[in-house]
């Protein structure tokens, strides 16, 4: 079954999830001590999205170095799982069927976890596993309207008005966690000879409410040919499920962009590593780029990168006019339009924040 951007699984959610998550916050049990000393078993559950594995690898890293005697456990969903096991550097990692949660509890009791740390901030079904779980003390988000936070034992507010690695950075502050560092994926990827003048483009974004962070073809096109004026290679990264659009990208480009297609995760992130630069709309694909050091320029939209900005020493963000009302991942609302910003807006970001000459040859811009 498919997880993310379900909208069955949504609707259980939200209609069983809280009211199951008030029931059995009666049942939650006595509360555990703010910090246990001498943790030795710590499980921490991420169910989805790239991105947000590359910025807990970093928290995760913090909380190795705060408890290095204990074991590190990271429950996954089927999206970020390979991604898990490249780089999130858990001691171990355990892919939940996140569409099956009586399977997901049953794989989760296994194990006697001292501490679970849920870093999701709105599915009621990672606090229902939590619940279930065999842990002694159960921390998680307490998001507004999502009425998750019932049956933990200890909680934590989700807030807007910071970066969501600064949130999970405030979850492990509970466990005495107070040194923080950045995303750093290059460990986990070599770099490839022959792609040191290529251009990376990723177009297709991810997630429920993908068509609010699309940038229009004609966009892409025009900025590609400008690039290939200079020289540069571009090449299209693209997945299983959008080679079709990548193929009528590069047609509409006259054939002059190259389908990236590699056979897995690590592949592509050891491309990331070698390439110019990317430029790539908001998605996991710019969390990766920018943690492998790769020159990194994001465009956003519904989103903001105050948020959910790539992080990186040579990462980059460029922002349209609309607001942000996109701030969990699956928000509607009247004013979600795909990104507005103009192709020379994005060529003077290239300039400007990465140093890429995007003008043809023989011309300059102002």
């Amino acid at each position: 079954m498919k997880e993310r951007a379900n909208p069955m699984l949504k609707w259980l959610d939200r209609y069983v999830g809280i009211p199951l998550l008030a029931l059995l916050s009666l049942t939650k049990g006595r509360r555990q001590p703010r910090v246990l000393q001498s943790p030795r078993l710590i499980g921490c559950l991420k169910s989805s999205a790239i991105g947000d594995t590359v910025l807990l690898s970093a928290v995760l890293r913090d909380l190795k170095t705060r408890f290095p005697e204990a074991k590190v456990i990271l429950f996954t969903g089927s999206s970020n799982f390979a991604a898990a096991k490249i780089f999130s550097g858990a001691d171990e990692v355990v892919r939940l069927p996140m569409g099956r949660p009586d399977q997901a509890v049953r794989i989760l009791r296994v194990y006697p976890l001292d501490i679970l740390i849920d870093f999701d901030s709105w599915p009621r079904i990672n606090a229902v596993l939590a619940r279930f779980s065999r842990a002694k003390q159960r921390l998680g988000f307490r998001t507004p309207g999502q009425f998750r936070h019932f049956a933990d034992h200890l909680s934590v507010a989700h807030r807007r008005d910071r970066h969501e690695i600064d949130n999970y950075r405030a979850l492990v502050s509970e466990l005495g966690v107070a040194r923080f560092t950045e995303p750093d994926l290059t460990p986990f990827a070599e770099p490839l000879a022959g792609y040191e003048n290529a251009v990376v483009f990723h177009c297709w974004p991810g997630g429920s409410r993908a068509e609010a962070k699309m940038w229009p073809n004609s966009n892409w096109v025009q900025l590609g040919q400008s690039l290939r004026a200079r020289g540069f290679r571009i090449l299209l990264s693209t997945g299983p499920a959008d080679t079709t659009k990548s193929l009528a990208l590069n047609e509409e480009a006259g054939g002059c962009f190259e389908l990236l297609q590699v056979p897995d995760l690590g592949a592509l992130m050891k491309v990331l590593r070698s390439v110019r630069a990317l430029v790539s709309v908001d998605t996991g694909v710019a969390h990766l780029a920018a943690g492998l050091g790769c020159p990194t320029l994001t465009l956003y939209g519904p989103t903001s990168p105050s948020r959910w900005g790539a992080l990186g020493a040579r990462s980059v963000s460029l922002k349209d006019g609309q607001p942000a009302i996109v701030q969990l991942g699956f928000e509607k609302g009247p004013s979600l339009r795909p990104l507005d910003l103009t192709v020379e807006q994005v060529r003077h970001e290239l300039e400007r924040g990465l140093g890429i000459t995007t003008a043809p040859s023989g011309r300059t811009d102002s």
